[in-house]
């Protein structure tokens, strides 16, 4: 819970960006290539920016990269942090917007800049790891990538971080899948509730919240 929470604040803080006019968003089995393509884009736009700069246009840079590469924007963001990005960018009792929107900022560019060989390798290894320990059917590319000591090349890194990506998934959502459900609703904007929607709980008859 703690987890979705911190997500939309962060989505939130993205969004407070100035709006951008996206055309339609690309399919998520868009190509590693081009994924990478985009990603070495946005790593030389900031790369010749100064400190200041890079904060402000790297929520651009992400929003946009989210919203052609939606799927694999989201699964970066999960992992390309050790600690996670909410250990980063504090979301409960900041006062000041500004200020997080700095550090997310600042988070990002700091990703987006440092996306080398050993980072994807880092990513990768911190993916397959847990999985490796708790399926038995990881799939055989995997495992083998395990037991390399050697660093491939980016392009061969990310290729299998997508795919224990889509492995991982496949293993979430296998619980869920197992039961007779009458529909799964997907929703493309991020959830708010609770307080977060009307702010109108401590007003009637609200179970717990009845102050603020």
């Amino acid at each position: 819970m703690k987890y979705l929470h911190i997500q939309a604040v962060v989505l939130l803080l993205l969004l407070a960006a100035t709006p951008l006019a996206f055309s339609s968003p690309l399919q998520a089995e868009s190509s590693c290539d081009e994924w990478l393509a985009a990603l070495g884009t946005a790593q030389e736009k900031l790369a010749g920016m100064n400190a200041e700069q890079r904060r402000n246009a790297s929520r651009t840079l992400w929003r946009k990269l989210a919203h052609d590469y939606p799927v694999y924007m989201d699964w970066l963001l999960q992992d390309a942090f050790e600690d996670g990005l909410w250990e980063q960018v504090n979301g409960y009792g900041e006062p000041n917007v500004k200020m997080q929107q700095a550090l997310l900022g600042q988070c990002l560019a700091d990703l987006l800049i440092s996306m080398d060989s050993e980072f994807w390798r880092g990513m990768l290894f911190r993916v397959v790891n847990p999985m490796m320990k708790a399926s038995p059917k990881l799939p055989d590319v995997l495992v083998q990538w395990m037991f390399r000591s050697d660093t491939q090349p980016i392009p061969e890194m990310a290729a299998l971080y997508l795919e224990a990506c889509a492995f991982r998934r496949m293993q979430r959502l296998a619980p869920m899948l197992e039961k007779e459900w009458d529909g799964i609703v997907f929703a493309q904007h991020f959830n708010m509730g609770a307080s977060h929607y009307a702010y109108t709980e401590g007003l009637s008859d609200a179970q717990r919240e009845r102050h603020f």
